[in-house]
């Protein structure tokens, strides 16, 4: 069973996908804020190991870190410590990507501990907030 899912930040949604058949469409999400943009990549993937259902940040302090990520899921890439995860979607991020509660548990629960294939398609939009 093949799983993927496709960022699209031109056309502001994530397409969820397996076996090639699109599983759900998000469109209220919101990304990385200026000087923390969310990478653009192809190819990538989840990472295997790092989904953790109630995660904490170690790397920026509160308001805007610290504070507890549920339904993390962190990409796969170099120099990345980037996850989808439940947040708020009118917040920009420092490169994570926030969903709401109920589509960050959907996906989380989707993912389980698949490998799953991960496409962030660029280029970044000027607006960073998808309603």
């Amino acid at each position: 069973m093949a799983k993927s899912i496709l960022v699209s930040l031109p056309d502001a949604y994530v397409s969820v996908s397996q076996d090639g058949a699109e599983v759900r469409r998000i469109t209220t999400f919101s990304i990385g804020r200026d000087g923390h943009h969310t990478p653009i990549f192809t190819g990538g993937s989840l990472s295997p190991t790092k989904r953790e259902r109630e995660h904490r940040s170690s790397i920026y302090p509160p308001p805007h870190g610290g504070a507890l990520m549920p339904y993390a899921l962190f990409f796969e890439v170099p120099n990345s410590a980037c996850a989808f995860h439940q947040g708020v979607t009118a917040v920009e991020s420092h490169g994570c990507i926030h969903l709401g509660q109920t589509d960050a548990a959907w996906l989380f629960d989707w993912a389980a501990s698949d490998p799953v294939g991960l496409t962030i398609d660029g280029p970044y939009p000027a607006r960073h907030t998808f309603p």
